[in-house]
């Protein structure tokens, strides 16, 4: 709930921005309220302008809509009136739903129903599609079992990783509650990769990947390590930005809680 809380309060942010933007656009106008305008397709697009107040309310032709300012200021005005009145409807809305949004714990949930429906074969929540997370986290899977001496970090899952950087993330996904496996492997376009980190966005219930690149101005590093899993991924399907997040370092910039923290928030959701 609360991912969708902060993505409700996202939208209304951006719209009533919007709308701010559209009440100044539409104060600049105001002198061509009245008027009104109509695309005459006889004449190549040519306008014709009514205004109440002039020859009787009778349709003035004008030229087109590139070279007649009169026009675009008409245009611009009716613009900003017909934008604003949906953009106050979207805010009504989006203000109703986070009213009306309950957080909603599973097991009281359960308790408000009739005794018949409180308990459910866990065969119920397969067919809804709906993982449960415990049984996602300890799936039998293989791990990579390359270059165990690299693991030397300790993280607060009680996993040895290989960089002070996976310590930072695996620590991230720990303290966020996100569900994540380390290095577990999985078929990539008729390849085994070991992906750094695997988790479960539960709003929607997707697995997201997550590779770190953390020596990206080493050229031997890129060429044998970024660019080969990078094409198997996209032969896979997979997709950047989508299910696929990709995070890098440079010897100038360091990986930084702010960078884990927004990231996170990106694809999680705001905590």
């Amino acid at each position: 709930m609360k991912y969708l809380e902060s993505t409700i309060d996202d939208m209304l942010s951006y719209c009533k921005n919007f709308r701010r933007n559209l009440i100044e656009g539409r104060k600049r106008t105001a002198a061509h309220q009245k008027k009104n305008l109509i695309l005459d397709d006889r004449y190549g697009g040519y306008y014709k302008i009514i205004d109440p107040d002039k020859n009787n309310g009778t349709p003035v032709y004008r030229g087109s809509f590139e070279k007649d300012p009169e026009v675009q200021k008409v245009a611009a005005y009716h613009y900003f009136d017909s934008a604003l009145e949906i953009v106050e409807e979207n805010i009504r809305l989006l203000e109703k739903c986070k009213e009306e949004i309950r957080d909603i714990d599973p097991n009281v949930f359960l308790e408000t129903m009739p005794k018949a429906y409180q308990k459910q074969a866990d065969f119920v929540f397969d067919m809804m599609g709906v993982p449960d997370i415990d049984n996602w986290m300890n799936m039998p899977r293989r791990y990579s079992e390359r270059f165990p001496e690299d693991k030397k970090y300790l993280t607060k899952q009680k996993w040895m990783v290989r960089s002070k950087s996976e310590v930072m993330w695996s620590n991230a996904y720990y303290d966020r509650g996100i569900p994540c496996l380390y290095e577990a492997v999985q078929p990539v376009n008729g390849i085994n990769i070991a992906t750094d980190f695997r988790a479960l966005e539960t709003f929607q219930y997707e697995e997201l990947s997550h590779e770190h690149f953390g020596k990206m101005d080493d050229l031997e590093y890129v060429t044998t390590q970024f660019l080969p899993k990078l094409k198997a991924y996209l032969k896979a399907g997979f997709i950047p930005g989508v299910n696929l997040i990709m995070t890098f370092e440079f010897g100038d910039t360091p990986l930084t809680p702010e960078v884990i923290q927004a990231t996170l928030d990106h694809y999680y959701g705001k905590q």
